[in-house]
């Protein structure tokens, strides 16, 4: 036992006193040695992250700081659930600032904006400039349909890579996000690119029935719309609650279309081999077809949910996909994130019965 804990103090790993029992015997029982241990606190992240799992703490500081600065968003996407809330008491720019403080001091580097729309959160930019003068990466998710021209520079002084939403060719992306937002999501990568060409520029699309053959065409197309890399999400029927699946809607990809989205996913493959920037794996790219076809089990997805990222949701509460883990109005963000209720929630992930799919999670 204390050898265990004595690696942890060396590394500043802090180890929960409420939860240290249960956390040491995790170990005990689990498949690792003092060895593992050792060596996950020397370069071997990925090996720290499989100990954390196995023993539900977190060894490491998570990858990722991510904020939902709003809920809010000025469009109605299809498979979307955001339109549904109405929250108002959102943080205020000031506890933003200090929550990046404290993931800082937590030994996290990087944070993500996101939202609903993070641009209606009108100190979204200072906060993105306060972060880089912490000592953080900056990533900001958007629509781009409400960047002006005004804004440009400042995005380009305070992001350091900014993605952007397009599902689809023009027509099945205006489909799903409303007629003329592929034009306008386009000009603002424009804009950007223009502005500062270094700056590292995403697209994120979500695959689903509409738009899933549009992919290799997106990928062609990405030098001449200035986009530097692909990210492809699985459609999530419900993306407020990660567990529920209704593969009746008509978003997500017929049993009849399986077939032709094997054959679009090996595209993907063949364009990976070739040097084209895509976040996704082929571990996970392979999962997608039995993920549609409901096939996906547990076993077939390594989900690091509840270590690889923290979440705050812009009322303040931190939550992992089955359940809510504390409130930074209440508590410091390292006390939820090694608390008794993390702890408990971490264990349920463990026994997910519906992978969700989102690269996001994966190491």
């Amino acid at each position: 036992m204390g050898d265990f804990t004595t690696i942890l103090e060396e590394n500043g790993v802090w180890l929960n006193p409420r939860i240290r029992t249960q956390v040491v015997k995790a170990f005990q029982e689990s498949d690792y040695c003092l060895e593992d241990l050792k060596k996950a606190f020397v370069g071997d992240d990925k090996l720290g992250f499989q100990i954390s799992k196995a023993i539900n703490y977190p060894l490491l500081p998570p990858k990722n700081l991510l904020l939902t600065v709003t809920t809010k968003c000025n469009l109605k996407c299809k498979m979307c659930n955001f339109p549904t809330l109405n929250i108002d008491n959102e943080l205020p720019l000031e506890k933003w600032k200090e929550l990046i403080g404290e993931g800082y001091e937590m030994g996290i580097r990087s944070i993500v904006i996101t939202g609903g729309e993070p641009l209606l959160n009108k100190g979204v930019l200072e906060l993105a400039k306060y972060g880089q003068k912490k000592g953080m990466y900056v990533s900001m998710q958007t629509n781009g349909i409400l960047i002006r021209e005004s804004q440009v520079p400042l995005i380009c002084e305070s992001i350091n890579n900014i993605g952007f939403s397009i599902d689809g060719l023009e027509k099945n992306h205006d489909f799903i996000r409303g007629k003329g937002t592929f034009q306008k999501t386009l000009n603002a990568i424009s804009q950007i690119k223009n502005q500062k060409e270094s700056l590292e520029v995403y697209v994120v699309t979500v695959l689903m029935n509409h738009n899933f053959k549009d992919i290799p065409k997106i990928i062609e197309n990405m030098k001449k719309w200035g986009v530097d890399k692909l990210n492809i999400q699985p459609l999530m029927p419900n993306n407020l609650d990660y567990t529920k699946k209704d593969e009746k809607q008509s978003l997500w990809v017929k049993p009849e279309n399986i077939k032709e989205l094997g054959a679009v996913l090996e595209k993907v493959k063949q364009f990976k081999k070739k040097g084209v920037k895509i976040d996704n794996n082929e571990y996970h790219l392979d999962r997608f077809t039995p993920y549609f076809k409901g096939e996906l089990t547990p076993s077939d997805f390594e989900c690091y949910n509840g270590f690889k990222f923290i979440s705050v949701w812009s009322t303040g509460s931190i939550g992992l996909c089955l359940g809510q883990i504390g409130d930074v109005n209440t508590s410091s963000l390292k006390d939820i994130w090694y608390g008794e209720e993390a702890y408990k929630i971490r264990e349920q992930i463990k026994h997910c019965k519906k992978p969700c799919m989102q690269n996001c999670q994966e190491l």
